[in-house]
């Protein structure tokens, strides 16, 4: 099995000005001080994956606050530019037309997932002949309009910058299937992402057990919550599929007859449950998981490593998860000590003057650091 990533190079993303990071193995930990680009590696990977959707787009801005264009009602032409250009490099840039002078972003991979190589920048031009316009009503759309022009090796789509808001409220329903892993066209383009503000709603993992329910994969998730709860024997989402709101997750114990929620044992579990039910769901591409640490208590938080090495090589999953906690990287190095695991990677962080520098830490340099408390945060 091949890794989705092996080397991932980012140039002008947010703080990025040119990050390379190579030796990438099957779990991959990011760690580093605030502010040193933890989450935007996450980022980067799943506009790559998910080939820069403005759905995507969207949620990445909407979950830094910078803005919701769901509840953005009509919003002007220089809101809608302003906002995407907080994406690039250098933000607040100059020149006469400051929100069109940011060099492009680019992303780029070596490894099995498509495509490899992904630009993002912004034009008030024509695309010219052979490229593809991505129309909502004709009426509105203009070529000289300023566009997000996304480039990758084997297409390029503009995107009308007075037409974002609508781009992303049409690609809601395309993006959630892309987002599990279904209807893509390269099986290998799967990318989920779990959050840290996950634990508290269950009802948003209807989807996810939904496309495991019934199959194999079930037995995955009870071991998981195992970990927390030896006694848990079964698990199962209830309520109403057409509306996630009023759905909730159930588990049965070895020592009670009747079903009671998986919240009554507290939100680290619930956490745990959305940790699982998205590396099963991702089997085949890509896991995201933004503070790993984030609900779980680190006397299982070994376990939970060990689960996720395990896992993640029976059912070619490559995970990319960050943490600033020590309690959870103890846990890794060890793990990944414990039997010298080569899958296991931890990459730290480092902001030197305007540039983000990483430093790989694999094999024996995983246990020396848990050994001797080197600081890696």
């Amino acid at each position: 099995m091949d890794l989705r990533v092996r080397k991932l190079t980012v140039e002008r993303y947010r703080g990025f000005r040119e990050l390379s990071i190579s030796e990438l193995g099957r779990v991959n930990l990011i760690t580093g001080k605030n502010n040193s680009g933890k989450s935007s590696i996450l980022d980067v990977l799943r506009i790559l994956a998910h080939r820069a959707s403005p759905r995507v787009i969207g949620e990445i801005l909407s979950c830094s606050e910078e803005v919701d264009f769901a509840e953005s009602r009509e919003p002007s032409n220089f809101e809608n530019l302003f906002l995407i250009g907080t994406l690039f490099n250098g933000y607040p840039f100059r020149g006469s037309n400051p929100q069109l002078d940011a060099d492009p972003i680019s992303i780029c991979i070596d490894g099995t997932l498509r495509p490899t190589n992904l630009t993002m920048r912004l034009s008030n031009t024509d695309m010219g002949a052979g490229h593809r316009q991505e129309p909502l009503h004709e009426d509105h759309i203009s070529d000289r309009c300023p566009a997000l022009i996304v480039g990758s090796d084997d297409e390029q789509r503009r995107y009308s910058i007075d037409q974002f808001p609508n781009y992303i409220l049409r690609n809601q329903e395309w993006d959630s299937l892309r987002f599990l892993g279904q209807g893509v066209p390269d099986g290998h383009n799967h990318c989920v992402s779990v959050d840290p503000y996950t634990a508290p709603r269950t009802s948003q993992f209807g989807q996810l057990w939904d496309s495991i329910a019934l199959s194999k994969y079930e037995k995955y998730v009870v071991h998981a919550l195992n970990i927390v709860e030896p006694n848990i024997k079964a698990v199962s989402m209830v309520g109403d599929g057409l509306n996630s709101k009023h759905r909730k997750a159930i588990v049965r114990t070895t020592d009670s007859g009747s079903s009671v929620t998986l919240r009554s044992f507290g939100n680290g579990m619930n956490r745990l449950f959305g940790i699982i039910l998205s590396l099963v769901n991702a089997r085949g591409g890509l896991l995201l998981i933004d503070e790993f640490e984030s609900g779980l208590h680190y006397s299982v938080l070994c376990d939970a490593w060990k689960m996720i090495l395990e896992l993640a090589v029976a059912l070619d999953v490559q995970v990319f998860a960050t943490s600033h906690s020590w309690d959870a990287i103890k846990a890794f190095g060890r793990v990944a000590g414990e039997n010298d695991n080569h899958e296991a990677v931890l990459v730290k962080l480092e902001r030197i003057r305007e540039e983000t520098v990483p430093t790989i830490f694999v094999g024996d340099e995983l246990r020396i650091i848990t050994l001797h408390r080197i600081e890696v945060r």
